[in-house]
């Protein structure tokens, strides 16, 4: 957990010396929010985001959607999804773990049903079906 409070502190350092960020290290701050629950930090990154401009790619995506759903902001979480141009495993992932998360079971087994309509590989893809298993 040190090391989520580290990565906070330099980003704020960063900020304060007008470094640019690239997309690694904006998603590595918000994994470190989400870790810690720090949702009013994460919103800032978001902002902060917003403000310059800077291109939404599935990792970004995938860093919010993981901040939201951990923190419990379920609706902004789906948002962010939905309007992902780009799902990869792990932006499903994201969602699903925050759903879990947060009890919403029936939403959590949605979006897998989902994700496995999409023809999106999973873990289980991996070693069979889970039935299998």
């Amino acid at each position: 957990m040190n090391q989520c409070k580290d990565a906070i502190e330099l980003f704020n350092q960063m900020v304060t010396l007008n470094v640019k960020f690239d997309n690694i290290a904006l998603v590595s701050a918000l994994s470190a929010c989400a870790q810690l629950g720090e949702l009013e930090m994460g919103k800032t990154i978001h902002d902060y985001i917003i403000t310059k401009g800077i291109a939404m790619d599935s990792y970004l995506c995938t860093g919010l959607v993981d901040l939201y759903a951990k923190c419990g902001c379920i609706e902004i979480a789906r948002e962010l999804f939905e309007t992902s141009k780009e799902k990869k495993v792990f932006t499903w992932n994201a969602m699903l773990v925050g759903l879990a998360m947060h009890g919403h079971g029936q939403l959590l087994f949605d979006y897998f049903s989902r994700m496995q309509e999409t023809g999106v590989a999973w873990i289980g893809d991996l070693f069979g079906t889970v039935g299998g298993m």
